[in-house]
């Protein structure tokens, strides 16, 4: 009814509203162009290496299987904090297993995105707010999809690649595939897909890729959606307790298909290098993910973003000395310093900072928000 009363009233203005929108369409372009060109040519400069781990040699080649459970807390963090979930059930399973688990283990990001593209990357790339405000790069699926110098390297020592995805959330955009083998196909995606259209059974994809890798050197980066995190929305949420009552279910079911995959690997590869690694913490005690981009004091908060589980069965039941895991983007270098037997790799390793973008409570950038050392901070980056 509106409509139709201002057709009839501004019917006769018409010639006019049409050149009002052609002069905010290009106001809309002028503005747009620049920001689209620094997406698509966006500098790449920061994943460059400070020394020449991308030539390294290993000397040990077991098949490697990282397997990514999102959200999944650190094991130290669960039992305190905003969390106080009892999970010595699970902790008791994997060291009986032969896993070593490493306590305050943390991610340098918030989001799936951003921490895998540091991980994979193995630099800080803050996310990328030094080149232009916004938190996710353009680029960062294209990074998590093989174009990384991690893919690379182990591709050099002669391994084959495989990225196995429960759904399309990190191929969304379709990057360039650099993995020899992935078990979605971009001709099974649709094209106007929110990246969670696709559901894939991992337990009966990863049989069909070990069969498939069984007469070569393999790497598996396996991505689980669960147990996630709390809700997306602040306005559509169960609140900070109906949210942490929900983690925890979605936790336990998390375990449950753990053991499921670590069994089945382990029937097959007995002697695999394995790796259970959260991307990023389920930020229990908040409403919503949203408060992540607020400023907070309560220390306690900060850790539940970041706190990611660490579990390692090493090849032998032997693990290697002088490596410390403390956060997501050192990993692989302390990893290939191990398969290389090199120390000089460690002399090179990223501050292990956590850093958030804050758009409300503080002026909007990036800063600090964990320090090297495991303490809360704020600190600004973009000054």
């Amino acid at each position: 009814m509106i409509a139709l009363l201002l057709g009839v009233l501004l019917g006769k203005h018409i010639k006019k509203l049409m050149v009002f929108q052609l002069f905010l369409a290009f106001i809309a372009f002028f503005l747009m162009t620049p920001k689209l060109y620094s997406s698509i040519f966006q500098s790449v400069e920061w994943m460059q290496q400070p020394d020449d781990i991308e030539n390294v040699v290993f000397k040990m080649t077991p098949n490697i299987y990282l397997i990514q459970p999102d959200g999944y807390a650190n094991f130290s963090e669960l039992k305190k904090g905003h969390y106080k979930i009892d999970n010595s059930e699970f902790e008791n399973y994997l060291s009986a297993k032969g896993f070593n688990l490493y306590n305050d283990y943390r991610s340098n990001y918030f989001s799936t995105i951003s921490s895998n593209s540091s991980l994979f990357s193995m630099q800080h790339h803050y996310y990328n707010y030094m080149d232009q405000k916004r938190v996710e790069s353009y680029k960062s699926r294209s990074i998590i999809a093989g174009n990384n110098p991690v893919i690379d390297i182990f591709k050099k020592n002669n391994y084959s690649t495989s990225l196995l995805l429960e759904n399309e959330y990190l191929i969304v955009s379709r990057p360039e595939m650099n993995y020899d083998y992935n078990n979605i196909l971009y001709s099974d995606m649709p094209y106007l897909s929110d990246g969670f259209q696709i559901e894939r059974d991992l337990i009966v994809d990863i049989k069909a890729a070990m069969q498939l890798n069984s007469n070569s050197k393999n790497f598996y980066f396996i991505e689980k959606l669960s147990p996630a995190h709390i809700a997306q929305s602040r306005y559509d949420n169960l609140g900070k307790e109906g949210e942490r009552l929900e983690y925890i279910e979605n936790l336990k079911l998390a375990n449950e298909w753990l053991k499921m995959m670590i069994e089945t690997i382990e029937k097959q590869d007995g002697n695999g290098l394995i790796i259970i690694m959260g991307d990023h913490g389920g930020f229990v005690g908040m409403d919503s993910i949203y408060e992540a981009k607020i400023k907070q004091d309560d220390d306690e908060l900060i850790k539940s973003v970041f706190t990611t589980a660490l579990a390692v069965k090493w090849p032998n039941g032997q693990e290697p000395k002088g490596l410390e895991f403390k956060s997501s983007v050192n990993f692989f270098r302390n990893l290939f310093s191990y398969l290389s037997d090199e120390a000089s790799y460690l002399e090179h390793l990223q501050e292990d900072a956590s850093y958030l973008a804050i758009k409300k409570g503080a002026p909007l950038g990036v800063y600090k928000a964990i320090d090297k050392d495991n303490n809360v901070i704020f600190e600004s980056i973009t000054d």
